[in-house]
């Protein structure tokens, strides 16, 4: 640069013309050079191991055929010139860094890659050890310190195959690929990513041209699992195969869960296998072995990751419902409302929006899961997780109808119970979910001054009378829904004048009283489904002055 001509006003162009020349033709007798070592030496990169070799160093995997369709896409994926950022997702422990490990070992012993690097990424983005564990699994050393000269060290290496793959493993946020130093394919285009994740949400924030997601297992391979893990033979009792079974079905599917439990009880005595399956049952948690990874921790790291208060709010409101429910989102939506999950909104419709949103994060995190377009239902290990939670948090309990329900304070938030709770202090009760085939008293809501959501529901085929009810007490309400009961006067409903939302389901009554124009001013979604009446409500509710949504199906 210190070259120049005309006393130093222009470059010396003729002499820089001259030195690239020469720096090409040496470029060219390198590249030469290099193409005919090939066959004697490889000097580009170390020699991976044979494929299979890697079975002996760890434990070989089974083959799952629910796996099989993720798998083939993968490798699609990778072999597909238009594809360069991969994304694949699942819940917590469903086994995406082993399918992720898999592939690897494919693609090495197919030499589809002349580099294949693999990176723990974990919940904290650390960009300097990321780019230290991208260095040493190229057995190189950073002369720099500084994250920016480490970068552009880094993208100087990987530029020089033509062909790499960078597997990053457990991503929670959108990385920037420039700040670590992995190259775009705008700039080489034989670099490929693949990202393993527990949200869809991620996937779409890194620009995935490529999203495959990764379900649980099927129940045979679940047990096909358990069985090779807790050692259980052909030749085992009938008592320990019936608890095996059992128990590997408590764990519904979810390889972590699997692994660590059956691992656990590897050897040990009958009654260990009974006091085990009688945790799942009981919902307590079952003890893991040291050096197992823990199925719970792993999962409350996805909900500890949630960054909306909403979505963690909506995800503790679903684990109220019982074991293997089918939740339908309008359900869910109009309760979540109630309990004012979204705050203060213009209009109904405003706040619908919102708990979708919520929902879309839960589901996108594999923290729900998808039944139908209608329908979400949560896996009973997170469902557990959820409910530890909010124990915690002193928002929830569940009460069985067998059960005494007693409880020594008074801060339960949450309540779902077959039970009616006469014996309670529910005075902090917000939600109340009553599913029974008892008679329902005036009684069991006096003292529920904080309760915003009812939700009481008749588990009898037939509907069965609710002829006098108050709820002078619960001044506080937002939500009320009555399923399958014979009502008669339902003027009780006129002390509720907070009430936005009231759904009376599959019940009969005499008519909508004048007191629902009169006092439910805040009313704005109103469903009579499938209820009987003597006299028509339309001219009642053309009065209701707010309401926004009416459903009225025969």
């Amino acid at each position: 640069t210190k070259k120049s001509s005309c006393f130093g006003h222009c470059p010396n162009w003729i002499w820089r013309y001259q030195l690239g020349k020469k720096l090409a033709n040496r470029k060219r007798k390198l590249e030469k050079c290099i193409e005919e070592g090939r066959q004697y030496v490889e000097i580009e990169s170390i020699a991976t191991l044979p494929f299979g070799t890697h079975d002996f160093l760890s434990e070989k995997s089974l083959t799952f055929e629910s796996r099989q369709p993720a798998y083939e896409q993968l490798m699609e994926a990778l072999k597909d010139d238009e594809v360069a950022v991969i994304g694949l997702y699942g819940m917590g422990g469903c086994g995406k860094t082993t399918l992720a490990m898999e592939v690897r070992k494919k693609v090495e012993a197919e030499r589809l890659f002349d580099e294949v690097l693999f990176v723990p990424v974990s919940s904290t983005v650390q960009v300097q050890r990321i780019q230290e564990k991208i260095a040493s699994s190229m057995q190189y050393i950073f002369p720099e310190n500084e994250e920016m000269e480490r970068a552009q060290r880094l993208y100087t290496r990987l530029t020089q195959d033509n062909r790499i793959l960078v597997i990053l493993d457990d991503v929670w946020e959108k990385l920037d690929f420039g700040a670590i130093g992995i190259p775009s394919t705008e700039h080489h285009k034989g670099c490929k990513i693949l990202i393993t994740t527990r949200s869809e949400e991620v996937c779409t924030m890194m620009d995935c041209h490529k999203k495959i997601h990764l379900p649980i297992l099927t129940d045979g391979e679940a047990w096909n699992l358990f069985q090779k893990k807790a050692l259980v033979s052909e030749g085992a009792s009938d008592t320990l195969k019936h608890l095996a079974r059992e128990i590997s079905d408590k764990c519904k599917g979810l390889p972590v869960a699997i692994a660590a439990v059956a691992s656990s009880l590897k050897g040990k005595a009958e009654e260990v296998w009974s006091v085990t399956l009688m945790r799942f049952t009981s919902s307590k948690p079952v003890n893991i072995g040291k050096g197992l990874q823990n199925p719970y921790t792993c999962l409350q790291l996805s909900y500890d990751n949630l960054d909306s208060e909403e979505a963690k709010s909506l995800f503790l409101l679903c684990s109220v419902f019982p074991e293997d429910s089918h939740i339908p989102i309008e359900l869910l939506t109009r309760f979540a409302i109630g309990l004012g999950f979204v705050g203060e909104v213009c209009s109904y419709e405003e706040a619908r929006n919102e708990v979708i949103v919520a929902k879309i994060k839960l589901t996108s995190s594999c923290l729900l899961l998808c039944v139908d377009d209608k329908r979400v239902k949560m896996h009973d290990l997170v469902r557990y997780v959820a409910r530890r939670i909010a124990k915690n948090e002193n928002k929830m309990i569940e009460c069985e109808l067998e059960k005494d329900a007693t409880l020594e304070h008074n801060s339960v938030r949450y309540l779902c119970s077959k039970k009616i709770p006469d014996e309670l202090d529910c005075s902090n009760l917000e939600f109340l979910y009553l599913y029974t085939n008892l008679d329902v008293s005036d009684g069991i809501f006096k003292g529920m001054r904080m309760l915003r959501v009812l939700f009481l529901c008749n588990k009898d085929r037939y509907r069965r009378p609710l002829l006098s009810m108050s709820l002078k007490s619960s001044t506080n309400l937002r939500c009320v829904l009555l399923r399958n009961w014979e009502l008669g006067d339902i003027s009780f409903l006129g002390d509720v004048k907070k009430l936005e939302s009231l759904t009376l389901h599959n019940c009969s009554f005499l008519e909508l009283p004048d007191v629902v124009a009169t006092q439910l001013t805040s009313l704005r979604l109103l469903d009579l489904s499938e209820c009987d009446m003597k006299h028509s409500p339309f001219e009642v509710i053309g009065r209701l002055p707010q309401l926004e949504e009416l459903y009225f199906a025969d």
